[in-house]
């Protein structure tokens, strides 16, 4: 009894999902191009359409960020903003490396509240890289991975 009942509920909550949306990946390039006496941070705007599901972020560091101290990335709805993404750090390694992210980022990139309320996301996406100290070198290749709703 318990088991055809577990059943029915299953088939009643497939019935009401939706077919998925295709999933695109949008692929930006970040490099630094600075004077090696500032230490400011760059960002890069990219817009993706409005509601669309964020499903990850690949950031691949081809070139280490040789900042005196540090050299996090973070991406938001602004300049600094970690609405999606915060604190990767992209002075330590290079390759690809996975964010961690927080209960909100996720809620956020998935167009709801960590309620469940429903809170599309919006353009643009801002990829920031902030040094600390002055740097001359450092590259990294940010895609998002997102499906158009």
């Amino acid at each position: 009894m318990l088991l055809t009942l577990a059943v029915l509920l299953f088939r009643g909550l497939c019935s009401r999902v939706k077919p998925t949306a295709p999933t695109r990946a949008l692929r930006f390039l970040l490099s630094l191009l600075r004077s090696p006496r500032t230490a400011r941070p760059v960002s890069s705007t990219l817009y993706i359409p409005a509601g669309s599901e964020i499903i990850d972020f690949n950031v691949d560091v081809l070139t280490a960020f040789n900042s005196a101290t540090s050299a996090t990335l973070s991406i938001g709805l602004t300049a600094g903003g970690t609405e999606y993404v915060s604190s990767v750090n992209v002075k330590a390694a290079t390759g690809r490396i996975a964010p961690t992210y927080t209960a909100a980022q996720l809620a956020a990139m998935n167009g709801v509240t960590t309620t469940g309320t429903a809170a599309p996301t919006t353009a643009p996406v801002v990829v920031t890289v902030t040094p600390v100290g002055a740097t001359s070198a450092g590259y990294v290749v940010v895609t998002v991975i997102y499906a158009q709703q």
